[in-house]
């Protein structure tokens, strides 16, 4: 059995290919009966293929994006937005795509490098991140949350050093930012500097008692500290 939204969509559908249908007919009748006369005509299929298109759209939200998506040039927003879509829906690809799109149209939209950034990082294509990352920090500089993603690249291929300075500078521009500061201890512990990244746990810890991820971290330094140093 169809649900309502399956049987209303079955429905548009059959309604978009008579549409598409009769704009089909529509121009072999012009062709044959007014050939190039009234070229003005040619027009009625046109009109009756974009009729039948966005009755198949599948959501009333897709339908009201429609006119958006034949013309996208002028509405980077849409694009974003889908992308984050498939963001959510770890649809990473799909994402990647739509990110694209805003680019070729407008190299200098720095929330598409940044959110086809995060999408690489899911994908594990961290150094290719890292250059979407710089992208949108060339054009918006000190945005904490795009210097943080930056980090969290820079740690996934092993380079840690550069990782903390990103951290750092989060940290300079938004103190309160946790994240930075767990990301940081993680980073500091890779390159065997345990102190230091006990350090940084404690503080966090002082003010965050609570903290899960915090708490789990400072256990695996403190193993990997025994393990390493006795």
């Amino acid at each position: 059995m169809y649900s309502w939204f399956e049987k209303k969509r079955h429905r548009d559908d059959k309604i978009g290919y008579v549409f598409f249908i009769i704009a089909i007919i529509s121009a072999i009748v012009i062709y044959f009966y007014k050939g190039k006369e009234d070229s003005g005509l040619y027009a009625i299929p046109g009109i009756l293929t974009i009729i039948a298109w966005i009755l198949s759209l599948t959501t009333p939200e897709d339908r009201k994006n429609s006119f958006r998506l034949i013309n996208p040039g002028r509405d980077f927003s849409f694009w974003i937005s889908r992308g984050k879509s498939y963001l959510k829906n770890l649809e990473f690809r799909k994402a990647i795509k739509c990110f694209d799109k805003v680019i070729v149209i407008n190299p200098e939209n720095s929330e598409a490098w940044y959110c086809k950034g995060n999408a690489l990082i899911f994908l594990g294509r961290s150094e290719e991140a890292i250059l979407c990352f710089d992208k949108s920090l060339e054009i918006h500089p000190d945005v904490p949350e795009v210097l943080y993603k930056k980090g969290i690249a820079m740690g996934n291929v092993g380079r840690f050093e550069e990782a903390i300075v990103c951290f750092n500078k989060v940290l300079e521009l938004d103190p309160e930012k946790i994240e930075a500061k767990l990301s940081k201890a993680d980073a500091l512990a890779a390159m065997e500097k345990y102190e230091e990244a006990l350090r940084i746990l404690e503080q966090l810890l002082l003010s965050r008692p609570r903290y899960k991820e915090a708490k789990k971290l400072k256990k695996v330094i403190i193993n990997k500290k025994k393990k390493n140093f006795g």
